[in-house]
């Protein structure tokens, strides 16, 4: 496939893994073991699997858009086709242990503090004024 092809001419191929579709009840076990998620869409309101991530306690990453732009203390987010900016912060990231666990930290905390719920009511207030 296209994605097959475009791993292989970044030469990326053998360390991308591909898989099936997964149901939602298998999420958490991927999410818990990841060590990085990243989301590097050109737009996003509040992305689902950021949060999921969070309340797994995945560093989360990507371009500054959404929740990743508004939750700065709990997920690394830089400008849109950042990409090499993007993969420098994580590398920095990862070498600190401290400042790595304290915002997978700052994000289980916001993310178990803000539920599906809040998340309507905030969305209702800002489109519905």
């Amino acid at each position: 496939t296209e994605i097959h092809e475009i791993a292989h001419t970044l030469n990326v191929y053998d360390k991308v893994s591909f898989m099936k579709p997964l149901r939602h009840d298998e999420l958490p076990s991927l999410y818990h073991s990841a060590d990085v998620f990243l989301l590097t869409s050109l737009s996003e309101g509040h992305p689902i699997v950021v949060e999921e991530a969070m309340s797994c306690g995945v560093l989360v990453g990507g371009t500054a858009v959404g929740l990743l732009y508004d939750l700065p203390e709990c997920c690394v987010s830089v400008n849109v086709k950042d990409h090499q900016v993007l993969a420098n912060v994580i590398l920095q990231l990862i070498s600190d242990e401290k400042k790595m666990e304290a915002q997978r930290i700052a994000a289980r905390q916001w993310s178990e503090s803000h539920s599906i719920t809040w998340t309507i009511e905030r969305i209702t207030e800002l489109y519905l004024r």
